[in-house]
């Protein structure tokens, strides 16, 4: 490799390395002052995050899909480690003391919340459009979260949405 392009990887590389560390610290890339490159870098991480849940399908990638993950991540966050969520699923509107921002999923409906001994499923209704302020139409689903993969945006060929989160660590 040339010096001129070893020159041009440091950036990028550097680049990457601001947008890991404000990622970790503020889990949100919205507030990145990077105007039009913040939403060429949230188009490239919910690519990476978004996982079908049958095999061989590929994702119909939405833009608001990271908005989601990101809001559903951080619920999923905050009830494993502050609640226990007393109903086999619960609506986010029934959760207390959090930030409204991650109530609602980026269509502006509430998320579903279930919980088990090991894990944490957040649901959403994506661009399904299911009613979720009735969190019993995502029952079926989370008979099924011991296959998810954690910590990325699960997408079911109905549209809705899932983040896992481990209560193990």
């Amino acid at each position: 490799m040339s010096l001129p392009k070893k020159l041009l990887i440091l950036p990028c590389i550097a680049l990457v390395c601001v947008v890991s560390v404000h990622f970790f610290l503020e889990r949100d890339l919205h507030n990145i002052a990077f105007g039009p490159l913040g939403k060429i870098v949230e188009a490239r991480v919910v690519r990476v995050v978004t996982i079908p849940t049958v095999a061989g399908k590929e994702p119909e990638i939405d833009e608001k899909f990271f908005s989601t993950y990101i809001a559903a991540s951080n619920l999923g966050l905050y009830v494993k480690d502050n609640l226990e969520v007393t109903a086999p699923l619960q609506s986010s509107t029934d959760v207390k003391n959090i930030d409204s921002g991650i109530r609602l999923d980026a269509w502006g409906r509430p998320f579903c919340v279930f919980e088990n001994a090991d894990r944490v499923a957040v649901f959403s209704g994506g661009r399904s459009g299911f009613d979720s302020s009735r969190c019993d139409s995502v029952e079926p689903l989370t008979k099924g979260i011991q296959n998810l993969k954690m910590n990325v945006l699960n997408e079911y060929p109905t549209g809705v949405l899932a983040v896992v989160i481990s209560r193990t660590n």
